[in-house]
């Protein structure tokens, strides 16, 4: 029988690069651990073979994508605009250790800010899909906005993944305040300190606001600006 001796754990990490823009994205390395069929660590030295010993699955049944952006006022897709990589892999035991793709229908659901359904579209995955959000939803004009996304998927026995990319909102950060007991009242309330080489502009900078609700959960118009110290 082909042996394949017990590591840590596997991990991996890859850059997804677009020539045109002379820029790329992709994701901290991760890793699955070897597991036993109840899901506890395998014991150091143990063989990975797939059915007493194997690696973690990855197996979601909805990939969320909580924003995407307004495709009227964003880049176009081939200069990365809401770009998306939907990726789909069997584990494949043996020597050498090996992964294989899979093929999958999967179904896109699509609502605005507000939570509102736009529409809902079939997503056929073989291995790699490569696309965007605009062509998935149907084409340039149906999604007038920012908003989000949920893919039904069925992993089967395998793993899946969602990578999602924007040039204009990279790097960017996401912050939230939550109150559940009383309003939240205006003024500053977060501070962002980075190190740079030079001080840079206040119009480097930009601020968007996502969603701002009531305590009963009413979307409420929001808007918010930036200073520099």
């Amino acid at each position: 029988m082909p042996r394949r001796w017990f590591r840590p754990s596997r991990s991996s990490v890859a850059t997804l690069a677009n020539t045109q823009l002379g820029s790329g994205f992709g994701e901290n390395p991760f890793s699955r651990l070897a597991v036993t069929p109840t899901g506890e660590h395998a014991a150091a030295g143990s063989t990975v073979d797939g059915d007493s010993v194997s690696y973690e699955r990855v197996a979601p049944g909805i990939l969320v994508l909580p924003v995407y952006f307004n495709p009227q006022t964003l880049e176009s897709p081939d200069r990365d605009g809401n770009r998306v990589i939907l990726t789909t892999f069997d584990d494949q035991y043996g020597t050498p250790f090996n992964v294989v793709g899979r093929s999958d229908t999967a179904s896109a659901y699509f609502f605005d800010g507000s939570g509102v359904p736009i529409v809902t579209t079939p997503v056929t995955v073989d291995g790699v899909l490569l696309s965007n959000l605009q062509a998935i939803a149907g084409g340039p004009d149906v999604l007038t906005g920012s908003g989000k996304v949920f893919f039904d998927v069925d992993p089967g026995n395998g793993n899946y993944f969602v990578d999602f990319t924007d040039p204009n909102w990279a790097p960017f950060v996401t912050i939230a305040l939550v109150s559940v007991s009383q309003r939240v009242p205006a003024g500053p309330f977060a501070q962002i300190a980075f190190l740079c080489d030079a001080p840079p502009a206040l119009d480097e900078f930009a601020c968007t606001v996502i969603e701002v609700s009531d305590l009963s959960g009413t979307v409420l118009p929001g808007q918010c600006s930036l200073s520099l110290q």
